[in-house]
């Protein structure tokens, strides 16, 4: 998988929970297939946020590698050194960002669809007694 790809699957995630609005049902089965969609997508989220690491870490790598190599047993400042690290490295860091939180909003969205069917569950229990 390449940051492009990763970056693209992450966005496309992040549309279905934008996106959906099956929250907004009373009906169970609605919920549960809305639980069942983003726990899936929770399992990949976590797959998705080890690769944007990777990759940060990768480029950090890359780079600090780099600029040893262009400074020559030099002295750096070592605040500085790694501002420009960061700086190289800031679509990595965005990447791995997005993907840390997509996997928070998923838990979120769970626990929230969790709640609902609760809820439904108990309002439908109260109306058939």
């Amino acid at each position: 998988m390449t940051e492009l790809e990763l970056a693209s699957e992450i966005k496309q995630i992040y549309e279905y929970i934008e996106h959906t609005h099956f929250i907004q049902k009373s009906d169970i089965n609605v919920l549960c297939d809305g639980l069942e969609q983003c726990n899936a997508y929770l399992a990949r989220a976590a797959q998705l946020r080890a690769d944007a690491e990777h990759f940060l870490l990768v480029a950090r790598g890359k780079y600090a590698e780099e600029y040893n190599q262009q400074l020559n047993g030099q002295k750096f400042n070592a605040t500085h050194f790694n501002a420009l690290i960061k700086s190289k490295t800031a679509e990595q860091e965005k990447i791995n960002t997005l993907a840390e939180r997509l996997t928070e909003t998923l838990k979120y969205r769970i626990d929230s669809i969790r709640t609902l069917i609760s809820l439904e569950k108990s309002m439908r229990e109260r109306t058939t007694i």
